[in-house]
């Protein structure tokens, strides 16, 4: 088996496992606490995601893709990282009142004033993070990202069992960044203490400068709903945004974080070996889109019979949320990797003028649809979606040279098993009656019926997925 592809099953195996603990939780916890409670947390959390990317400064990407790595450049990556994640920690504790003034929840201060312990602890964890990811040691990732996954549940439903309300979000935050940081430089190499040069520093804040500024636009964006919501329409719609949002990205957490940690270093190996990544990146949106179109097909048609088994009847208002959010997702899957490929073809700047173009437009789009109410807030993350599709295939086309033509031409086999999956499934909902008292077995089934038909579809069109699970050591 190759080493791309042993990398690859190791990192599925990680984020299906951290999904798996995460989804018990999620199901769990959605018992203890109340819309209103989650919304609390989830309005700090879109804050402190934008901030992760602030503190982060593209050191990760840095360390994943520099040619020549060495423990002075290492040692340059955690002092940049420090003054970030410290100062960070800094603004947010001297502004966490006038952030809750700006919500008009008192609350806020204490969940901030305690989610900057991960600021302060993160650094010694990070650079770690980053050097197992280069050296795709993803045994040891396996490792360090389960424990922690699994730690930081525990202490999550535990706290909310015992009656600490959105606290406990708080502090399982706290335990899996704890835990992350000890396995994390427990399984690393060992690194030696040295003086760095000015010099290898400024390297570090010339690409972080760049890609950065990339990732927090696209965070920000990405978190801004949440903010709106929550700002205009109350914390107990953040709190349902935020479970209709949570289900929507289990596609991202179970697909697209398993490929992405193997993604970037291949691709960098791929343009040493042969100088293009072309055929890598067909291949990738090929493999994306056939699974994640019929995954949010099946959310999407069955939302509210999923929220209602998961999570309760008093989360079904989330439903039309997830039809939506699942909309834009599926648009979003077509692009969602090309960041990469502008690393790996050492074309950052043709993504920083994709990123200003495609995420301004869509913070304007979406402030000015906020005025208008939720519905035309969420009309707007779609169309924004669809525009940041296109503004990104043209300037991808231009870094790795190829045509609008020819993604179409390479979506032709997803597509063809996307709108199977869609009529089986708008077919057999429009003919079932479906029973609230035994809601999850009935939900069981139709779910097995349309992984079966879905894995007929891919069988039928000779996708590149069945092929890919062949023995092939060349992959």
């Amino acid at each position: 088996m190759s080493t791309f592809k042993k990398s690859l099953i190791l990192s599925f195996v990680q984020k299906y496992s951290e999904l798996l603990i995460g989804f018990i939780a999620s199901i769990i916890l959605a018992r203890l606490l109340m819309p209103e409670e989650v919304g609390l947390y989830s309005i700090v959390a879109t804050i402190i995601v934008v901030a992760h990317m602030i503190r982060d400064f593209g050191v990760s990407s840095y360390i994943v893709q520099e040619d020549d790595l060495d423990d002075q450049k290492l040692i340059s990556a955690f002092l940049v990282t420090c003054f970030w994640s410290y100062s960070i920690a800094l603004i947010l504790y001297t502004n966490s009142t006038n952030i809750a003034v700006f919500f008009n929840r008192n609350e806020i201060v204490s969940i901030l004033n305690h989610v900057i312990i991960n600021f302060l602890i993160i650094p010694f964890g990070s650079v770690s993070l980053s050097l197992l990811r280069k050296e795709m040691n993803f045994s040891a990732l396996l490792k360090v990202n389960l424990i922690s996954a699994l730690f930081g549940a525990i202490v999550s439903v535990g706290m909310a069992f015992s009656g600490y309300s959105y606290m406990s979000l708080v502090w399982g935050s706290i335990a899996t960044t704890a835990m992350t940081v000890l396995l994390s430089s427990f399984f690393r190499r060992e690194i030696s203490i040295v003086v760095p040069s000015l010099a290898s520093i400024k390297n570090v804040f010339i690409f972080g400068s760049k890609s950065s500024y990339i990732h927090i636009l696209f965070v920000s964006v990405a978190q801004l709903p949440e903010i709106l919501i929550g700002k205009f329409f109350g914390m107990a719609n953040v709190g349902l945004y935020s479970r209709a949002n949570g289900l929507v990205k289990l596609f991202h957490m179970g697909v697209m974080q398993g490929i992405i940690p193997v993604l970037l270093p291949h691709l960098v190996n791929r343009m040493k070996e042969k100088g293009d990544v072309k055929a890598e990146y067909f291949k990738s949106i090929d493999f994306i889109c056939t699974i994640s179109w019929p995954f949010f097909i099946f959310l999407a048609l069955m939302s509210e019979e999923i929220i209602e088994t998961l999570y309760g009847v008093s989360w079904v208002s989330a439903a039309p949320l997830v039809i939506w959010l699942s909309l834009s997702a599926a648009v979003g899957s077509v692009y969602s990797i090309n960041t990469h490929f502008f690393v790996a073809v050492k074309s950052i700047d043709l993504d920083v003028r994709n990123q200003s173009v495609s995420q301004i437009f869509s913070i304007i789009v979406m402030v000015v649809a906020s005025f208008y109410g939720l519905y035309p807030l969420l009309f707007s993350i779609v169309i924004s979606k669809i525009f940041s599709l296109l503004v990104s295939v043209y300037y991808l086309c231009k870094a790795i040279n190829f045509q609008y033509s020819d993604i179409l031409k390479n979506l032709r086999k997803a597509g063809v098993v996307s709108l199977t999956c869609f009529v089986f499934l708008y077919y057999v909902k429009s003919i079932a009656f479906l029973d609230s008292s035994n809601l999850f077995i009935q939900l069981s089934i139709i779910g097995a019926l349309f992984s079966i038909v879905w894995i007929a579809s891919l069988i039928i069109v000779k996708s590149e997925i069945i092929n890919f699970f062949k023995k092939n050591d060349n992959v």
